[in-house]
């Protein structure tokens, strides 16, 4: 039978309704920290709170905005470290630090009940293909995630989000919505339930559905996920291959 992986199923509003069991993702603690590298090694189920306070105490911190001042909605906050990865849902600081794609070094899954590892331990990588990078936005449908690497930076290099929050923090549904620069404005302004807007990754976040923009895309509730290339061949063919049973949505 099919499991899903969860972690403190904080996200699962974010993923389609799943008829399998689910697995709980075990592997908790911080394996490894180097902060003279900028990296740590943390297992997947971990709460990614419990390692920015770890990595606090070496001055080191993943790039996300602090909860206590931006809220849940644009910290991409509550939930796991394989949460974080496998949802991989923008942040109030995503233009300027990026996000999981970006941090992601290396990584050990589980493959038909075997572990097995891809990536490594530095940030310059040019061994071999970056596999593990196919678990950021899986949504753990493709296997669990036991312990991921991630690069860290310096509490001080931190920069202030200017990401913008209209209306209170929210934990009920929320529709994400990416565009391109000339079409922002265009759809913050026809946006409807606004809660929160960042110009500088031209991301928005609201109560209720927004209408499509001619280029980018939408997450929403209940596994809704809509891009501007969800018709082009290549993306058919790879969904053939690797989710011929519409899986991973």
């Amino acid at each position: 039978m099919t499991r899903r992986i969860v972690g403190t199923r904080t996200k699962l509003g974010f993923c389609a309704p799943f008829e399998g069991g689910e697995q709980v993702a075990s592997l908790r603690g911080v394996l490894d920290v180097q902060p003279a590298d900028q990296i740590v090694t943390v297992g997947a189920g971990t709460p990614v709170e419990e390692l920015q306070e770890r990595l606090a105490e070496t001055g080191q911190c993943l790039p996300l905005p602090d909860r206590r001042s931006w809220g849940n909605l644009l910290a991409a906050l509550p939930g796991t470290v394989g949460g974080m990865i496998a949802m991989n849902l923008p942040h109030a600081l995503s233009a300027q630090c990026g996000g999981p794609r970006e941090w992601l070094l290396q990584a050990e899954v589980e493959f038909h009940g075997e572990p097995a590892k891809s990536g490594a331990k530095v940030v310059k990588n040019v061994a071999g293909y970056d596999v593990h990078k196919v678990f950021v936005g899986s949504r753990g449908l493709l296997g669990p995630i036991l312990s991921v690497t991630l690069k860290t930076v310096p509490i001080a290099s931190v920069p202030v989000p200017v990401a913008e929050q209209v209306a209170a923090d929210s934990f009920g549904p929320v529709w994400i919505m990416r565009t391109l620069r000339t079409e922002f404005e265009e759809c913050l302004r026809r946006a409807q339930g606004l809660l929160a807007f960042d110009r500088a990754s031209c991301t928005l976040w609201c109560r209720e559905r927004p209408e499509p923009p001619r280029c980018g895309w939408i997450v929403g509730p209940q596994g809704f996920l809509w891009h501007d290339v969800a018709n082009s061949k290549l993306e058919r063919r790879l969904k053939a291959v690797f989710d011929p049973k519409d899986e991973w949505r």
